[in-house]
This record gives C-alpha cells, sequence and structure tokens, in this order.
C-alpha cells in the first residue's frame, strides 16, 4: 500500500537547492522541512480536488490488502466535505463584517446595482481572491448592510451638525428615469476647518410639487437633524415654488447663480439666426449619434487622418455649456466630419465656410461664460465670494470682444449677450452678502 505521504509527491518537486519544493500546478513555492505538511496544506487550499483522489486511493488499497475488516464501523468525512463546512466565515466573524461593510460602501460610492454581489463573475474573482468570503446578495444588503451604514453615517453627519454654528442649505428637485419626483436638500458648512456639504436628505414627493409641500419637506429634514435654527440662507434655481417655500419657512434665499447664468445665456440664444445655426449643428450630431453606419465611418476617417476619435456632443436644454461643448467639437473635428458627411448617404446639410467662420467667433465669446460655470460650480470655496469678481470679469471681456471684426449674427449675439449680463447680475451688484463675501475673501 503506498502511503498518502507519498502521493502527495506526484504535485509537488523538489528545487535545486533541495531546500524548498515547488507545486507542478501553480509554481507555489514552500520551505521544506522533511515533511508533507505545507504540500498537503496547499492541496487542501488550492487543490482539494486532488488531496480528495490521493485520500480515496489511499483508503481503496488498504481495502484491497486488508480486506473487509479493515473498514471502518463509523463513515468518516472526506477531506473535501471537512472543508465544504469550513471553509466560509462565520456570519459572527469580525473578518467577514469588515469585508461586508467594505463590499456594502463599494455599492454607495459607486452607485452600483443592489444585485451585484450575485454576479457571477465577481463571485468566482472575489473567491479566487478570498475563498472563504461569500458576496452579500441584494436581500443582505437591502435589509440589513445599507441599513446598517445609513444609521452609523446618519450618526456621523448628526454630531458634525450640533459642532457647526451656521448652515446654508441648497434644495434642488429632479425626475428620476421611473418618473418619481425627487426633493434633495443638501446642507453647507465648516467642520474640521474644511467646508464640508453632505446630502441631508432626498424625498420622493407624491403630486404637485406646491411651495406648502415643499415647505414641509424641508422643515421635517431640518427638524430631524435639529439644525433648523443654524439656517442661514437658502439656495435655490428661480423656480418660483422653491423661492415660495422659503419665504414660508422665513429662511432668506439666494438665487443659485450657475441657474441665473443658465438663463443669462438661453437669453442670448435667442436670435433666430443663431438658433438656425444651432438647429443645423444640432441635427448633424443627431444623425451621427443615431446611425452605427454613419458613426462608424466617422471613426474610421479620423484613425486613417491619424486624429483621436472624438465623437460629437449631443446639446442638453437644461445645461447651456452643452450648446458650446456640441460646437466646439463640430468645429474641432471639422475636416473629418466633412468627409464623413460626403460618404454618407441621407446626411442632413454640412455647415458652410461661413457657418464654421462663425463657429470660431461664438466659441470666443462663450467661453468665459463657460469658465465661469465651471468656477462658481466648486464646492470646496465659498463661491458666493467670486460672483461680483465673475460678473466684472464677464462684463470686461465681452467689452474686448466688440473691438474684433465680427459676423452680424456673432455680433448680435454679443449684444445680446451684454444687455442679458447686465439685466440678471443687477441684483447680485446690489447685494449685502455678495460684497462681504467678495471682501472677506484673502484673493481680493
Amino acid at each position: 500500500m503506498s502511503s498518502l505521504k507519498s502521493k502527495v509527491w506526484n504535485s509537488f518537486e523538489k528545487l535545486e537547492d533541495g531546500k524548498f519544493v515547488g507545486c507542478v500546478l501553480c509554481q507555489k513555492e514552500y520551505k521544506y522541512c522533511n515533511n508533507t505538511t505545507n504540500m498537503k496544506d496547499h492541496l487542501k487550499r488550492k487543490q482539494p480536488d486532488i488531496i480528495v483522489k490521493y485520500t480515496e486511493d489511499h483508503y481503496a488499497e488498504g481495502m484491497d490488502e486488508a480486506g473487509p475488516r479493515n473498514i471502518p464501523k463509523k463513515r468518516r468525512d472526506s477531506v473535501k466535505e471537512f472543508n465544504g463546512r469550513s471553509n466560509f466565515y462565520e456570519e459572527t466573524s469580525s473578518r467577514k463584517k469588515y469585508l461586508d461593510k467594505l463590499f456594502a460602501l463599494m455599492i454607495s460610492i459607486d452607485m452600483e446595482p443592489l444585485r451585484m454581489g450575485e454576479h457571477e463573475g465577481l463571485k468566482n474573482f472575489v473567491h479566487e481572491l478570498d475563498p472563504k468570503y461569500v458576496l452579500p446578495d441584494t436581500s443582505t444588503l437591502t435589509n440589513k448592510l445599507l441599513p446598517q451604514m445609513y444609521n452609523e453615517m446618519r450618526s456621523k453627519l448628526l454630531t458634525a451638525l450640533k459642532d457647526c454654528d451656521n448652515l446654508s442649505i441648497t434644495v434642488d428637485t429632479w425626475t428620476t428615469i421611473a418618473n418619481e419626483a425627487i426633493l434633495a436638500v443638501t446642507g453647507h458648512f465648516m467642520y474640521c476647518n474644511k467646508l464640508v456639504s453632505p446630502l441631508l436628505a432626498a424625498v420622493k414627493v407624491e403630486g404637485r410639487q406646491n411651495a406648502g409641500k415643499i415647505a414641509t419637506v424641508i422643515h421635517e429634514t431640518l427638524e430631524g437633524m435639529d439644525c433648523r435654527k443654524k439656517v442661514v440662507t437658502i439656495v435655490t434655481d428661480n423656480l418660483q415654488s422653491i423661492i415660495n417655500a422659503a419665504e414660508i419657512l422665513k429662511i432668506k434665499h439666494s438665487p443659485c447663480f450657475a441657474h441665473t447664468l443658465h438663463l443669462v445665456m438661453t437669453d442670448a440664444f435667442k436670435i433666430t439666426k443663431f438658433e438656425i445655426l444651432i438647429d443645423k449643428c444640432k441635427k448633424i450630431v443627431s444623425f451621427f449619434k443615431h446611425s452605427t453606419l454613419s458613426s462608424d465611418t466617422l471613426k474610421s476617417i479620423q484613425k486613417e487622418c491619424n486624429k483621436k476619435q472624438l465623437k460629437l456632443v449631443q446639446q442638453v436644454d437644461t445645461r447651456w455649456n452643452s450648446t458650446f461643448y456640441m460646437l466646439e467639437r463640430i468645429r474641432v473635428i471639422r475636416n473629418e466630419l466633412t468627409l464623413a458627411i460626403s460618404k454618407c448617404g441621407k446626411a442632413p446639410p454640412n455647415l458652410s465656410a461661413e457657418e464654421y467662420k462663425m463657429l470660431e467667433e461664438i466659441e470666443k465669446m462663450l467661453e468665459p461664460s463657460e469658465v465661469a460655470t465651471n468656477l462658481v460650480s466648486g464646492e470646496e470655496y465659498p463661491s458666493l465670494s467670486i460672483i461680483l469678481p465673475i460678473i466684472k470679469g464677464l462684463s470686461l471681456k465681452l467689452v474686448e470682444l466688440e473691438k474684433i471684426n465680427l459676423n452680424e449674427i456673432s455680433r448680435k449675439l454679443l449684444e445680446s449677450l451684454k444687455n442679458s449680463v447686465s439685466k440678471r447680475m443687477k441684483p447680485y451688484e446690489k447685494s449685502t452678502s455678495c460684497i462681504m463675501a467678495t471682501l472677506l475673501n484673502p484673493k481680493y
């Protein structure tokens, strides 16, 4: 009867110095101490099927030599069965709790689907990293891990809010893919000498979103976090229902500068000939976005011309700067786009040379506002303190552009921008809060 110890050597070989052995299956090396303990442990963890086979062969040989009298009276568990019971972390294991928490945190931060722990590929990957860990399923995440994490984060947030002296809030509404109305309340305050902006609540609003209903949601959110008396201002877009809600709550309202800037730009865009140009560009973008063949043609031409494969940008009505990015991209890939349009059947008309020239002029006019939008959207500094410098910078830039020889449409757009800036920015220039914030900013 050959021993189990000798069979283990079928999967290992001694290395040249004789002090180490290597697994012939995965090339893992172990120190050799004149016994096979390390080798058997390796096979149990990494190749359990092999160690089970060696064990079964070992008992089979024993039966052949010794006869029925050597069969154990009580059946013993095979190594594979034993490992099956002890292969996973216990629910009370600190290691499992730690890994579960990390997984739930990843789901939250990366906004992954709750069923991610049930994906076969991920389960196989995690098993290879740690065979003893089993990913939580959707039910465990929904009913246990995420509620625990929410309570922990809420407790930390309440502690932070308790220590802050003044709090500003922003309120926004949107509609989900499932066509549900959501109202979000975000807090802005100093914590540990750093400006932080945690989400205080995201509430589904049933029915019509009137001022009273919005005010109720905001009030319940603030009262629930015991910070109602610390709120000094509420910042929202220019939606009348939210402005009225602030009046009901008797909280000072500050219009969102980024949204006001959006209104400035959309006002300026209401020039008939400019709208015709925009519409022409939108048709070109839509054609390449909705046709796989035309999109592939454009990519192929860019590749042949040794140019970076850039996609066209779709305009979004709720973001004025998407119009800027759309026009900019069309101008940048003008040559490749012209070739692609000529090769594609039923393609919309290309822009003329004069219209491409107009795009360059329009970009120069819109670029300062695009920079301003990005600046005022920052969360790591008090954006109120840079509003007045931005308004002044925009006004000076528009005056400079008057000195350039512009096309008729570009000239009208410039005039429209100047008038819109002057009209919509006046409330900020007269705002005591804006003036004081600017004076307190060390940059100015």
